[in-house]
């Protein structure tokens, strides 16, 4: 993908998203008291002085710092080598510090070519001073930062009233807990300099996927060890953990509109949020993956000899640490001689994160999923004409897709990004994308070239994962019920209990279909640690989903837990349509909107069960549902829950 500048040898900051996350996690479940400081012996009688420039740290502040240190040590599995210098950075100094390092790790050359590169796909306004714009923006969403070159810890003063706004949001206590987890995720940074130096290991290319998957596995592991501290064990160890941190991640984190930091980056493009929430997130979510396959042994392997190479294998884990997927390299020519006056500005890739942040502009961000699915590799270049400005901007880009229905799914999908973009299938797995004001001839000459560039398939070696003493899974039940395997372009994670349309879950007890309409229907991986199901029409317009979530607190009632979600719904300042009991569930019918869904239609049943929720649903962009309402209410009206028998290893079964 398109890197958030951020990316560099130096991670910029633990961006409010550490406190918003946190937050978010307290919404989700209640968080246990914290537990006492591991016995760990002190890494040092007394902190080094801070640095030239920064202020000394505060009581409330100095005091827990050594013990923060033990829960960063405990956590991580590393050990400190030697202290780290921490200080207070605010106001002014704040600001000038984030202009010096933007411009150490994203000097002319580069922060050059990203503007343009950015603004060639329309991911930002023609108008935005890149240069300007993003060290405004950056201010405001940090919160502390490591700088791994000059090996200190920097604490944000945020100033009273967004203190007061925190202590607001999460309430006091938590409040400062939150702020106590942010310094963990800091200190896990310090640890990862010292044991991997991270100047060396963090790529800094903000046109490179590759440097944004590796960015994501450092910001991914100090999200987890962060979480870990707010839970007060590893989170992989906890039951019912995915169930806790599944709506916290489906959130985005982005807190709500009074928290410090949230009115900057929800009116920042898209882009912007996307990116910043990927290294995050995502990344916490292959950090867990990675830890639950391999614990910390598969971890440092990552961060000591094979990062993950792209950002798809940031969103699917098991193409880093099981049937290895890396990405295809293309040589792209240099169209500048053919084109008069014009030569290449910006040279990159977008990846499989980048493309669904393309896509979600005219499909919504759940339908963009399924077209971005099966990225096999892609290139591109930017070309500007001496003297045109932006009027002479132009975009050449080559796609590879895992197999020919992939590359089918994303040409129909990028029929749909706007006027001023062509896209051909110029091979089975092949799309050539072009942008801005060609000469017809000269497009066609491109295309053609474009179209012969060379690539390279991958080898695809696995990781030797008994070399790192991490046992193999245990083989399946071969007396159970035969499991449904994915084929090579599919993508998604096997579902134990689907015969062609037709999906079952005995231990859940429950039963649907999928619609005839709109197939053959991608089953996808889910971002949500609850969904057991998600699946998208053939034309990536429809997207179906089953969630089974815990319940934070016991359900008093159907319609009491119906009722709030219509709260919530309306406090988004969504529209419902309609709501009420229906057969034994609350139903209801909304449009909503959001920076990282998108505008949307949605039909959803909820169902409560033994202290859980489970939750069936429907949606499509506002303009499309009148055309599929019906494949909608199908699918909603084929859940059956009950005892269901198991199914025979033959056709599908009839539903009960």
């Amino acid at each position: 993908m398109i890197a958030h500048p951020e990316i560099p040898r130096r991670s910029l900051a633990r961006r409010l998203p550490g406190l918003a996350l946190a937050a978010a996690l307290a919404g989700a479940a209640p968080v246990p008291a914290a537990p006492p400081p591991p016995p760990v012996t002190p890494v040092a009688p007394a902190a080094p002085a801070p640095p030239a420039g920064l202020a000394p740290l505060p009581a409330d502040l100095a005091r827990p710092l050594v013990d923060l240190q033990h829960a960063a040590e405990e956590y991580r599995g590393l050990t400190f080598r030697r202290p780290v210098p921490a200080g207070v950075l605010g106001g002014a100094a704040l600001r000038r510090e984030v202009d010096r390092q933007v411009a150490e790790e994203m000097p002319p050359g580069a922060l050059a070519a990203l503007g343009p590169a950015l603004k060639a796909f329309g991911l930002i306004p023609e108008s935005l001073d890149l240069a300007t714009y993003y060290p405004s923006l950056l201010s405001t969403q940090i919160a502390a930062f490591y700088d791994p070159e000059r090996k200190y810890l920097a604490i944000v003063d945020l100033g009273a009233q967004s203190d007061e706004a925190l202590r607001k949001e999460l309430g006091a206590a938590f409040a400062e807990r939150a702020r106590h987890a942010v310094l963990v995720h800091e200190l896990t940074h310090a640890l990862q300099d010292q044991a991997f130096d991270m100047a060396r290991f963090v790529v800094t290319d903000p046109l490179s996927d590759a440097s944004a998957a590796r960015l994501a596995l450092v910001e991914g592991d100090a999200t987890v060890t962060m979480m870990d501290f707010l839970m007060g064990t590893k989170i992989e160890d906890l039951p019912g953990a995915a169930d806790l941190l599944g709506p916290a991640l489906q959130s985005g984190g982005a807190g709500s509109p009074g928290f410090p930091g949230s009115k900057e980056i929800a009116a920042a493009p898209a882009w912007f949020r996307e990116t910043l929430f990927f290294s995050y997130l995502r990344g916490l979510g292959f950090c867990l993956a990675v830890r639950q396959r391999g614990g910390q042994p598969l971890l440092d392997y990552a961060f000591a000899k094979d990062p993950p190479r792209s950002s798809e294998q940031v969103l699917h884990p098991e193409k880093w640490f099981g049937r290895r997927d890396d990405p295809v390299e293309i040589d792209l020519p240099d169209l500048a001689a053919a084109l008069p006056g014009a030569r290449r500005v910006a040279e990159g890739q977008l990846g499989e994160e980048g493309i669904r942040v393309l896509l979600a502009a005219p499909l919504g961000a759940a339908a963009a999923q399924a077209p971005a699915a099966g990225w096999g590799g892609d290139r591109f270049a930017v070309y500007e004409r001496a003297g045109t400005g932006d009027r002479g901007r132009l975009l050449a880009w080559v796609t590879e897709w895992d197999a020919e229905a992939d590359a089918a799914r994303f040409l129909a999908a990028a029929g749909r990004l706007g006027a001023g973009w062509t896209a051909r299938r110029t091979a089975p797995t092949r799309v050539v994308l072009t942008r801005g004001p060609w000469a017809a001839a000269e497009r066609e000459a491109a295309v053609a070239r474009l179209a012969a560039s060379r690539s390279e398939r991958p080898a695809n070696r696995p990781i030797d994962l008994a070399a790192l003493g991490i046992p193999s899974p245990a083989p399946a039940d071969k007396g159970g019920p035969e499991k449904a395997k994915p084929g090579p372009a599919d993508g998604a994670r096997a579902l134990p209990h689907l015969r062609g349309r037709h999906y079952t879950d005995p231990a859940r007890g429950l039963a649907l279909d999928l619609p005839e309409a709109g197939g053959p229907w991608r089953l996808q991986p889910s971002a949500a640690a609850d969904a057991l199901l998600e699946a998208t029409s053939a034309d990536g317009a429809v997207l179906l989903t089953v969630h089974d979530r815990g319940l934070a607190e016991p359900a008093a009632s159907l319609a009491s837990h119906g009722e709030r979600l219509v709260r919530t719904i309306e406090e988004r300042g969504g529209r419902l349509l309609r709501s009420g009991l229906a057969g034994g569930s609350y139903e209801l019918e909304f449009e909503d909107a959001d920076a990282r869904t998108g505008p949307f239609h949605q039909r959803a049943r909820l169902y409560l069960r033994g202290g859980r929720a489970l939750v069936v649903a429907g949606a499509v962009a506002p303009a499309g549902w009148a055309a599929r309402a019906a494949e909608i209410a199908t699918f909603l009206d084929s859940f059956a829950l009950g005892e269901l028998p198991t199914l025979p290893p033959a056709a599908p079964s009839p539903r009960p």
